[in-house]
């Protein structure tokens, strides 16, 4: 019985419940009460659909409904009642084998929310959000859940697929890299089982990164592709990786939670879960717990072949070791694991499941990339000052797979204004800097860096590269470029701001070599106008003692600015011009107000 506080709900609730009254199978058991722990209000009702008899959903279930304070707003959700509620745990639910405590009901809420609501905002929800609908909406869509549930129908052929809820240790991560190209390799693969080392994030130790996967013999099996981030050598945790067949699952789609449920869903795969542990367990007599990946086929959409395999993490508690042996025996493996077998992993025993996630790139970058023929494309890039290192930051984590930062300066308290970099990077080269830090931020990230400037010491390296970007907006540069030697036509791109990056210039020329001549005669009316926006005298310095003009330059303005840079750079990678071309870009006001950036010249230089 709930022993709640007395509150008055507000007349929005009241209005949404009297509503209530006229919807066809719905019986409202007990009024609002609010709870205080949870601090919602709880409407306890009977819900009754046409379901199969004989099915695993009675007629009639009974439900314990969350409502937000803020009603209309917040959230709404359904619980199966303990008594006369729903016990299994089914597709778009929560698991459901746990009751709440002190409260009558389980903690199986099910999933109301169309699919959009993901995007987080009301207005692409299907959803009324007006206080006598909503209430109502949401208990008719309950009533479908629970006529669904009852034919098996809640997943349909093109859903994108969901696991079962692993009710997780979210304070620890496995992050694994799988594809559909390493699925085909994983089921050529005859191995079964074996050991899987892990590299740690060093600033969170409990962040766990697959770096390859043996025989227990040590025999590689596979090694995922990361970035230089997870390129050390020193993996130095270790656990187990066991290939199923399909989604450890039991009907209708729950979770198994215990040793025994573990081993019966393993079982029914031909799958003895604990003769591997077996096998294995005399790698692990450490003193210490141990992960265990179980990988398994999944499919993107339900219905379709499986395409990736999804590695799930639990943890193996700690085996016996040491004097740690059962009375009557002798320190050794059968001694161990006696008492592993009927102490360890008893079949009551819950399981630690761990939250596990793929971070290969396909799913990391689907919220948005670069086409595949960009992010393949080699790129020198020269200059990584405020507008370098925001251009590079943003082809990196737009998949940007060859990537070099060249620059000969280092980082002064004055760049932090406006660059990516920060104080613990004060004196350090810009480059390796840079380099160092999106090697750290995206898991596949190849950015490699030259200290220095040009010209470089080796020419094959620079010829190496299929695009050549200059940042810097330095002439000297582009003059360097012209007495380099290019073995292969190259594709440059020169971008660089006018004063207070009020304007932008994008130049590009695609050949054997590059023409300062070219570039000098269509950016010379350009550059007139820049000498005549700004008085020398009145630019800003930097530091005490000789005068030293800093170029002036906010970096709301800069960075919206390279954004143009990045779309650019994929134009002209694309479909790279026939002749010299620049792009001239400006910001526009009028009468106080920003209106946007606008291309206000476009003009090759023989046109």
């Amino acid at each position: 019985m709930l022993n709640l506080i007395r509150k008055e709900p507000s007349e929005a609730l009241l209005i949404g419940r009297r509503a209530l009254e006229a919807v066809n199978g719905v019986e409202l058991l007990h009024d609002f009460r609010w709870d205080p722990l949870f601090n919602k209000w709880v409407l306890f009702a009977a819900l009754t659909v046409d379901t199969d008899p004989h099915g695993r959903i009675p007629v009639q279930t009974k439900w314990y409904i969350h409502v937000d304070n803020s009603y209309p707003q917040g959230e709404i959700e359904f619980f199966p009642a303990t008594d006369d509620g729903i016990s299994l745990t089914f597709p778009h639910q929560n698991y459901n084998g746990d009751t709440e405590t002190d409260r009558p009901w389980r903690k199986g809420k099910i999933c109301l929310d169309p699919v959009i609501r993901v995007f987080g905002r009301t207005g692409y929800d299907f959803g009324p959000h007006d206080e006598e609908n909503r209430l109502v909406w949401h208990f008719e869509r309950a009533k479908a859940w629970i006529l669904a549930a009852s034919r098996d129908s809640l997943q349909s052929n093109g859903d994108p697929f969901e696991l079962p809820q692993f009710r997780t240790d979210a304070s620890s991560i496995i992050a694994f890299s799988e594809s559909p190209t390493t699925f085909d390799k994983w089921n050529e693969s005859s191995y079964t089982y074996g050991l899987v080392e892990f590299v740690r994030i060093k600033d969170d130790p409990k962040i766990f990164v697959t770096k390859s996967f043996k025989t227990l013999g040590g025999r590689e099996v596979y090694k995922p592709k990361w970035g230089k981030a997870f390129s050390v050598e020193n993996a130095n945790t270790r656990g187990l990786w066991i290939k199923l067949n399909a989604v450890p699952v039991i009907d209708p789609w729950q979770a198994p939670m215990s040793w025994h449920e573990l081993c019966q869903v393993c079982n029914s795969q031909g799958i003895d879960l604990m003769e591997i542990i077996k096998n294995a367990a005399r790698l692990f007599r450490d003193g210490r717990p141990h992960y265990v990946l179980l990988g398994f086929p999944i499919p993107e959409k339900v219905g379709e072949l499986p395409c990736i395999r999804f590695w799930q993490a639990f943890q193996l508690p700690v085996l016996s070791s040491g004097n740690r042996v059962p009375n009557g025996f002798r320190k050794g493996e059968k001694g161990y694991w006696y008492r592993d077998r009927t102490q360890i992993l008893r079949g009551s025993e819950t399981i630690t499941w761990i939250h596990s996630e793929n971070w290969h790139r396909n799913e990391i970058f689907n919220r948005g990339k670069l086409p595949p023929g960009i992010t393949n494309t080699s790129i020198l890039q020269i200059g990584v000052g405020a507008l370098g290192s925001v251009v590079a930051e943003q082809l990196v984590r737009a998949d940007v797979q060859n990537l070099t930062l060249m620059d000969g300066d280092k980082l002064h308290i004055g760049n932090l204004t406006r660059h990516t970099l920060g104080l613990l990077d004060l004196k350090d080269n810009k480059a390796e800097a840079v380099a160092k830090r999106l090697n750290q931020s995206v898991p596949h990230s190849n950015v490699n860096s030259i200290s220095g400037y040009l010209p470089c010491d080796s020419a094959e390296l620079l010829n190496q590269y299929q695009v050549i970007l200059d940042c810097t907006g330095e002439d000297d540069v582009l003059f360097k470029l012209e007495k380099t030697t290019w073995k292969k036509p190259k594709t440059f791109i020169s971008a660089s701001l006018g004063f207070a990056a009020k304007r932008l210039f994008i130049y590009c020329q695609k050949g054997d070599e590059f023409s300062t001549a070219a570039f000098f005669r269509i950016m010379k009316p350009w550059l007139e106008r820049e000498r005549g926006s700004y008085d020398i005298e009145e630019m800003p310095r930097e530091g005490i003692g000789c005068w030293h003009p800093v170029f002036p330059a906010r970096i709301d303005d800069i960075w919206m600015m390279s954004g143009i840079v990045i779309k650019s750079i994929e134009k002209f990678i694309q479909s790279p011009p026939k002749k010299p071309t620049l792009l001239v870009y400006e910001q526009k006001w009028q009468n106080g107000f920003f209106h946007g950036v606008e291309l206000v010249y476009q003009e090759d230089e023989n046109e």
